[in-house]
């Protein structure tokens, strides 16, 4: 096979892998959801618990498992599927990275939050790489549009908050 002919190939098959990887990210997507139901408790980013004596926990799990199962119906129905992965990502960031900060910095250098930590990273850009393959969102000339309709940026947050797991789990085995 030549190289020319490889590199079809390649081409030809790179829509199809991002597509099975948006089905994989949506039905993932969608499990985490249905869990917040099963543990009555936000699983997704494995963020720290809910604090003690603040009302609203379980209710909060259950709302955010609805929205993470409408986010994968959303992607697998290709219905507003852009916005719905940024929507995740945005909860993601605010509800499970956000949270695990303090716990981070609270822990020993790369000790075992970090780990958590690094999981709500990844899956925030998961979902932003997963909206970067899908379509732009249309409406104008919008501002805020060029902002949601990133590509390269998305999919460059992505591979970094992804290695910079790897990085911190690969030095966690070895400690």
């Amino acid at each position: 096979m030549s190289t020319t002919t490889t590199r079809q190939t390649t081409r030809a098959a790179a829509p199809t892998l991002a597509t099975v990887g948006r089905i994989f990210f949506a039905l993932g997507l969608a499990g985490l959801g249905a869990s917040h139901f099963v543990f009555g408790d936000f699983m997704t980013g494995r963020a720290p618990a809910w604090p003690e004596g603040v009302p609203g926990g379980t209710a909060w799990a259950y709302a955010t498992g609805a929205a993470f199962i409408a986010v994968g119906a959303a992607i697998l129905a290709r219905r507003g599927e852009r916005l719905a992965a940024l929507f995740a990502a945005a909860l993601i960031f605010g509800w499970a990275l956000l949270r695990n900060i303090p716990v981070v910095a609270a822990d020993r250098l790369l000790g075992g939050m970090w780990t958590q930590g690094g999981k709500s990273l990844t899956l925030l850009g998961g979902a932003l790489a997963v909206a970067a393959t899908l379509p732009p969102i249309s409406g104008g000339d919008a501002g805020y549009l060029r902002l949601l309709n990133l590509r390269r940026e998305f999919t460059t947050v992505g591979r970094v908050c992804l290695a910079l797991f790897f990085i911190i789990t690969g030095i966690q085995h070895y400690i």
